[in-house]
Parts: structure tokens; C-alpha cells; sequence
């Protein structure tokens, strides 16, 4: 027990080493320089058998793939001439981009209904299981009522695929937002407008997972899509409020590691990342760069670049590395394109639970 209390240590100042030597004092270097060989010494002598799996990785990828029907919109006219915008074509690259990296965990947003078939293939074929969660009407009939007025049916929802041969799905709960905010509603006293801003739609699913080698090991993986909600961004606040308190009541005071992944709708500088850092999650590529990602999607019509999407974890995991973004994307100005399938980037860390 001790030895791994000490390998882990050792992990987690060599996985952090550019974080902490920012923002520590010198001791840290001859600390970081003391544990290095030994770390390489432990690796060498497989103490993953010795210590309890605590080198295996989990590798997580988050990706806002496109859905297919915003393509139709009339601000995509200039592009309807372009092969690489419609479905055929792009479906393709997604599968290539995902077989490529080998995600353990892999959150895709804007997943549309019917594309479910395709992508459940690709799963049985890869020993993939898979969970979907659209932006489906509330339970109840009332809710349903109301929901109905202000939402479509077709809205794309989220796809979360595991690796069958490392992880077993114990449970799941999507949360039901809609419900949540129509008993605000009567409980605030707004009005039909800012329900219907309230009832934006939102799709997020919340795993747990057990790894298959450590029935004793187990963590929750969330995945989401929240709206982004102009000039009521307030509103995306209470969202995730609503989210995080879900998490809050199923970990039971964050007994487990926890990963929440997707598609915020948020950037850096929001209160939904402060709402995040402030409930303890931080992003990955933040741990393990120093800063955030410059952008993870692109308004292909203004060039615009901004950083919407993340993976945060809780303090229980070690973030080993991220995989940086493929300098290919940063060449380009407006994607999608004919090799970049998505106006989002795809987002790899590699974590320790």
C-alpha cells in the first residue's frame, strides 16, 4: 500500500511538471529531479503488478462531430456546392479519426437519431459498447405539454462508446432538465419567454463506469451538450448548476473520481468555467499545458476561434498528458473541410484514476 501511495506520487509530479514548476518555488525542481529516476526505476520493474494497475492509463476523447441538418440551413448556402459538408462524405473521417486514436471513453455531440445505426456498426465491429442520449421530451405528461412548444423532436443528442474489453457499464442517468426548470418556472414565477430560454436544449448522460481488471475501481464519466444561449448566458449557468448538483447527489460527496466532457458552450473566461473550477473540476488541458486549448472550434463563416469545448476531472485523477491538437488544424482558418470532417476540434487526454 505504501509503495503505491509513493508511486503515485512520483506520477503525478512527473505527469505535472510543467504546471507545478510554473507556479512553485525551486525546491520543486530538486523534488522532480530526486523522483525521476526512481519513477523510471519502478516502471522498469512493472509495478503495475505490484501496486495494483496504477500505470494503466484510461485515454478519453471529447468531439463535437456536426450534426447533419444545421447543414441545411440557409447560412450554409455558400457551401452546398463543397462534397466535404454533407454527411457521405464526413462519416467517413469520423470513423478514421476515432479508429486512429483509440479512445477508451469517447463522447460525440450533435449525434443525430438516424445516424445511430451507423455508428452502433462501427461499435460491434470494434468491441465498442454504446449509450445514446438525445434531447428527448420530459416524463411527465404536463411537462411534455409545454416542452413540446418550444422544442423539435429531431434535435441531434450525444453518443458516449466504451471499450468492452476494459470497462463495464454499471449505471446510467441522464437528467431531465426540462422537468428541473418547468417546476422553476412555478416556483420563480417567469414568464412562457424565459421558460422557453430555460428549455434550450441540453443532452447529457451520466456513466458509471467499472474498469473490467479492479472491480473496486470505479468512476463517473458525464458527457454533455449545452446550448449556447445569446445575451442570456445566465441561463447556461443554472444548466450547469443543475448538472453538477446530479453529480454531487449520485457521488455521495465525491467518494469517486469523476470526468465530465463535451461541448460547454462556454468559454474560459465564463462563469460556467468558474463554476467548474469552483465545484473542484479541472480541465485537462489546462493541468497539463498551463492554459487552455487558443480555440477547439471555428465559425467557418466569420473565421472566428474560440475554446467551447473540455474534459475536467476531479482531484481524484492524474492527468498523465493530452494529445496536442493536430497542427494541421491550426493551419487552417474555416473547418469543416476536405480533411477535417467538423467545426470542432477532437480533444485526447490520458488519465490516471
Amino acid at each position: 500500500m505504501i509503495q503505491m501511495h509513493i508511486t503515485n506520487l512520483i506520477i503525478f509530479l512527473i505527469s505535472n511538471y510543467n504546471y507545478m514548476n510554473s507556479n512553485y518555488n525551486d525546491n520543486f525542481k530538486d523534488l522532480y529531479k530526486k523522483y525521476k529516476n526512481k519513477y523510471l526505476e519502478l516502471k522498469n520493474k512493472n509495478i503495475n503488478q505490484v501496486g495494483g494497475n496504477i500505470f494503466e492509463e484510461i485515454k478519453i476523447m471529447s468531439w463535437n462531430i456536426l450534426a447533419d441538418a444545421p447543414l441545411w440551413k440557409k447560412k450554409y448556402e455558400s457551401m452546398k456546392k463543397e462534397s466535404f459538408i454533407y454527411w457521405d462524405y464526413r462519416k467517413k473521417l469520423i470513423l478514421e479519426i476515432i479508429g486512429k486514436h483509440q479512445p477508451d471513453i469517447c463522447l460525440l455531440c450533435e449525434v443525430e437519431y438516424d445516424n445511430i445505426l451507423f455508428f452502433s456498426q462501427f461499435c460491434n465491429q470494434n468491441n465498442y459498447g454504446y449509450m445514446y442520449t438525445s434531447c428527448e421530451p420530459p416524463r411527465s405528461k404536463e411537462s411534455q405539454k409545454n416542452y413540446m412548444n418550444y422544442t423539435s423532436s429531431k434535435n441531434p443528442g450525444i453518443l458516449i462508446i466504451f471499450k468492452l474489453d476494459k470497462l463495464k457499464l454499471v449505471n446510467n442517468y441522464a437528467p431531465d432538465y426540462s422537468n428541473y426548470f418547468i417546476n422553476q418556472q412555478i416556483k420563480n414565477n417567469w414568464t412562457e419567454e424565459e421558460l422557453k430560454l430555460h428549455l434550450q436544449q441540453c443532452a447529457s448522460n451520466i456513466i458509471l463506469f467499472e474498469k473490467l481488471d479492479d472491480s473496486n475501481n470505479r468512476f463517473y464519466f458525464t458527457g454533455l451538450h449545452h446550448p449556447y444561449i445569446k445575451e442570456h448566458e445566465e441561463i447556461q449557468d443554472k444548466q450547469i448548476e443543475f448538472l453538477l448538483n446530479r453529480i454531487d447527489k449520485l457521488n455521495n460527496n465525491w467518494k469517486l473520481p469523476v470526468i465530465i466532457a463535451g461541448d460547454f458552450n462556454a468559454r474560459p473566461t465564463s462563469k460556467v468555467y468558474e463554476i467548474m473550477n469552483n465545484k473542484g473540476y479541472d480541465s485537462v488541458y489546462k493541468v497539463a499545458n498551463g492554459s487552455e486549448n487558443k480555440y477547439t472550434t471555428t465559425n467557418s463563416f466569420t473565421g472566428q476561434r474560440m475554446t467551447l469545448d473540455y474534459i475536467f476531472v476531479n482531484n481524484k485523477f492524474v492527468v498523465k498528458n493530452v494529445e496536442p491538437i493536430d497542427s494541421d488544424y491550426l493551419e487552417h482558418t474555416n473547418i469543416p473541410n476536405e480533411k477535417f470532417p467538423s467545426d470542432h476540434i477532437h480533444l485526447i487526454a490520458n488519465i490516471i484514476v
